[in-house]
C-alpha cells in the first residue's frame, strides 16, 4: 500500500493542508469524509451491476471517496505524529487476527 506521508510528492501538500484549518476543523473534515465513504459503500448495494452506467459512477464515487479517506489517515498520522512503520506494525497485527479468526483461533 502506498501511504501518501512516504510520498514526497505530497508531503509538503499534506503540510499546508493541515496549516491551513485547526486541528478542531482538520478533525471534523476526516469524520466527515470518513461518513462520506460509509456512504458511497452503501450505496454499491443499491446499484445492480446489471446497469453498468449507474454502477460505473458508483464505482467512481467510491473511489473518490476512498481517495479522501487515505489523504485523511496521512492527515491523523501527521498531526498525531505516527509513523508509517508504527501504522504498519498495527495493521499486521489487525490483519493476523483476523486471519486466526477466519480459521476459528483464539487470537489473543
Amino acid at each position: 500500500m502506498i501511504w501518501i506521508t512516504s510520498s514526497i510528492e505530497y508531503q509538503n501538500d499534506l503540510e499546508k493542508l493541515l496549516k491551513s484549518k485547526s486541528d478542531a476543523e482538520n478533525s471534523l473534515i476526516v469524520m466527515e469524509e470518513c461518513s462520506e465513504l460509509a456512504k458511497a459503500t452503501s450505496k454499491m448495494y443499491r446499484v445492480a451491476e446489471d446497469k453498468p452506467g449507474k454502477f460505473l459512477d458508483r464505482k467512481e464515487d467510491l473511489r473518490e471517496e476512498m481517495a479522501d479517506v487515505m489523504i485523511c489517515i496521512s492527515m491523523l498520522q501527521r498531526m498525531y505524529k505516527i509513523s508509517d512503520v508504527d501504522l504498519e506494525a498495527k495493521i499486521r497485527g489487525k490483519m493476523y487476527r483476523n486471519m486466526q479468526r477466519l480459521k476459528g483461533e483464539d487470537y489473543e
